[in-house]
């Protein structure tokens, strides 16, 4: 380790440079030793893995080359996996140390630790990790985490190492989030805390944050608001201005929360926008703030609303004018196929790169797919057989299209096959089944299954003849 201090210290005074990591990678193939030559290509292909464009050709044979040097040459593991435990990890990332607690979890990015996982950790074995690895990422909670007096976080938020922290996760199972957000508010130490997720005490939490002199995020996550009010502190605090990625739910009537966001001066240059509407807020109301300036660079945006919601076709239109929205989550929503057909025939949908649908709709109840010229992901919360959708799907191609994910349930072997067989889906990657977590390797599929989908395609051709 002390041979290695001088590219580690490298590496943690510049987390985000893959140079400083990649001549370490070098240094530790030049030492030759075994355990080196491996630790060097996992470092080299968990950095080159970061930049590939996920579930690509390319992607996987990284991945492959990934595992290789994580598990060992003879791995039959295809899976990506990043959170380890940290005795099973600690050899292959050359620390010689032990943590008090054997549950114990890290987060490995681009070769080397970059989060924790408090099961139990100490402060102490916290500070000797941050102070091998670039760490910027702790998550707060597990089954102690209610037992732990508050004096405890005062004294790890107060820790010289906790000035690295760039984001914060919370476990609402285990943690009373709003009386450590209020500890965390008042810490100096947060020059560089810049992500809050998982923040299920809203009220007091958005107190706390918004008056805080020290904490100003960027990325946001809470819900479990009672009222409009705790939206209307969050919109009227400065403390929000650099906020460019918020999620949200809240309850009580929603059109001053709405309204609110709307008016808002600081949360203004949303990229990505989460909203969890109240049952009682009114369409039109969320069709005004949708339509504001507020929300002019949006790229991104899910919502989430109960099933008797008023989600007509205003709602969806104003969608459509959002100018550079690239990826919509409606698979909350009770939006129908009429609806979606708005967005398939407007110019928004040549903007799209990625569309999740709720599971009332079948892709052939919706008019067209040609505009959505862009769309690489497409995501179904239908499961079960789902063969119309898969064969509509074949039938009707996108030719951008690589990712096919089920949100419940998964495709059968007849709709892989359909998918697989599709001269109208060229470059269909992945097919994936969210609920039972599993990839579908479509080339490898088409290998596998060849003599399968020859006899399809027949099949298909003789019924097209007839």
């Amino acid at each position: 380790m002390a041979n290695d201090r001088a590219f580690l210290e490298s590496i943690i005074e510049m987390p985000d440079d893959d140079a400083s990591r990649l001549i370490y990678a070098d240094w530790l193939e030049e030492r030759g030793g075994d355990i080196d030559k491996r630790r060097a290509g996992f470092i080299r292909n968990d950095c080159a893995l970061a930049v590939a464009k996920i579930y690509s050709p390319e992607w996987r044979q990284i991945l492959r080359k990934r595992n290789e040097a994580l598990y060992g040459e003879k791995t039959t593991e295809t899976g990506y996996r990043k959170t380890f435990p940290f005795e099973q990890i600690k050899e292959l990332l050359g620390l010689d140390f032990k943590v008090r607690s054997s549950k114990t979890e890290v987060e490995i990015e681009r070769g080397f630790i970059n989060g924790i996982k408090m099961m139990g950790t100490s402060i102490a074995d916290m500070e000797k990790i941050f102070k091998n690895a670039p760490a910027r990422h702790l998550y707060l909670g597990d089954q102690r985490s209610r037992e732990i007096r508050e004096d405890w976080f005062r004294d790890l938020f107060s820790r010289d190492f906790f000035k690295r922290v760039e984001k914060v996760s919370f476990n609402p199972n285990e943690l009373n989030s709003y009386r450590i957000i209020g500890i965390l508010a008042n810490s100096p130490q947060t020059a560089c805390l810049k992500h809050l997720s998982d923040i299920w005490d809203g009220g007091s939490s958005i107190r706390s944050l918004s008056g805080s002199e020290y904490i100003r995020p960027t990325s946001l996550e809470i819900f479990g608001m009672e009222s409009d009010r705790e939206i209307v502190t969050l919109a009227t605090s400065s403390a929000m201005a650099d906020l460019r990625n918020l999620r949200i739910g809240f309850r009580g009537n929603g059109d001053a929360g709405l309204q609110a966001l709307e008016d808002s001066a600081h949360i203004s240059n949303l990229n990505e926008l989460s909203i969890q509407i109240p049952e009682n807020s009114s369409s039109q109301r969320l069709v005004s703030y949708i339509q504001s300036d507020n929300l002019g660079r949006l790229k991104k945006l899910r919502i989430i609303c109960p099933e008797n919601h008023d989600f007509g076709n205003n709602v969806v239109q104003a969608i459509c004018s959002l100018p550079e929205l690239q990826e919509l989550d409606l698979a909350s929503t009770g939006i129908n196929a009429d609806s979606i057909s708005i967005i398939s025939s407007s110019e928004a949908a040549n903007r799209l790169v990625s569309l999740k649908l709720p599971s009332e709709v079948r892709l052939n109840e919706i008019g067209n797919f040609e505009r959505m010229s862009k769309l690489e992901v497409l995501s179904l919360c239908c499961g079960g057989d789902n063969m119309d959708n898969a064969l509509t799907l074949a039938d009707r191609g996108l030719e951008s299209l690589r990712i096919v994910e089920c949100l419940i349930g998964g495709f059968n072997k007849n709709c892989l096959i359909a998918l697989a067989a599709s001269e109208k889906l060229p470059r269909l990657d992945t097919v994936g089944e969210r609920s039972m977590e599993r990839n579908i390797d479509i080339s490898l599929y088409r290998e596998t299954y060849s003599q399968e989908i020859e006899q399809y395609k027949r099949e298909k051709l003789e019924k097209k003849s007839r």
